[in-house]
């Protein structure tokens, strides 16, 4: 097996640890992307209309942020 085959195996072995690890944590992970995402959008114009400075997990974020629609 070359080295650059190795790599990519473990590579691959690597991220499906960490997807399997997330799959059976989905409530934290989930609530730890949104409030990276509204960190890192609380300075935006929307982000202080909507107050995500205060948000401080799923729960708050669904009774203060209305169904937003596209």
């Amino acid at each position: 097996m070359s080295p650059n085959t190795t790599n990519k195996q473990e590579t691959i072995a690597a991220v499906q640890q960490q997807f399997e690890e997330d799959a059976k944590q989905v409530a934290s992970v989930s609530q730890s992307t949104l409030l990276r995402l509204l960190s890192h959008n609380k300075d935006t114009e929307y982000g202080k209309k909507y107050g995500f400075t205060d948000i401080t997990n799923i729960k708050q974020f669904k009774e203060i942020y209305p169904i937003t629609k596209y």
